[in-house]
């Protein structure tokens, strides 16, 4: 038997290949992230073109936005039982906070007022913490406190307890960064 020739196929020229894809894989993701970090003139366009057009059409938004709360207010009215107000009220609320602050306080006060009228006191005192966090996002610390000083924690179980603890958390750290002392 004839001894057979040896294969000239070495290490170096199966890694050769997968080396130089590592290298084109490596140099078009630092390509990418160093785009990502440093854009171009042209991406910049593009993100103030959208946001132009954006802005261009949010009187459109702010239409659906007031048709949402009419319909929304329009069928709090007409509930025929207290929770269903309290959660319709309880969606104004949320419909209203990335809108107007105040009217979101308002609503809020109103689904506390509705809670207590379930007898449901940590419900209530659940939406007071949330009023007392919107007053200190607000930078309406006194009032904040003061809201917060309404509340019975001992009343208070799951969410509510947790939200309560949380606006107090948020109005000191608040204070802590803002104020004077």
């Amino acid at each position: 038997m004839k001894p057979s020739k040896p294969n000239n196929i070495t290490l170096n020229h199966i890694l050769r290949p997968r080396i130089a894809v590592m290298i084109i894989l490596l140099w078009f993701g630092m390509s990418t992230a160093v785009s990502a970090v440093h854009p171009t003139a042209a991406s910049i366009d593009s993100i103030l073109h959208c946001i132009d057009k954006a802005i261009s059409v949010s009187d459109q938004y702010v239409q659906k936005k007031k048709e949402r709360i009419a319909y929304l207010k329009s069928r709090a009215d007409q509930a025929e039982t207290l929770s269903a107000k309290y959660e319709l009220t309880y969606q104004l609320y949320a419909e209203y906070l990335p809108f107007v602050n105040d009217s979101a306080i308002y609503y809020l006060e109103r689904c506390s007022d509705i809670a207590l009228q379930m007898g449901d006191d940590s419900k209530a005192g659940g939406c007071l913490s949330l009023t007392a966090l919107c007053c200190s996002n607000a930078g309406m610390y006194v009032e904040s406190e003061a809201i917060l000083k309404t509340i019975n924690p001992e009343k208070l179980h799951g969410i509510d307890l947790g939200l309560y603890y949380y606006a107090s958390g948020h109005i000191s750290s608040e204070l802590a960064h803002y104020g004077k002392f």
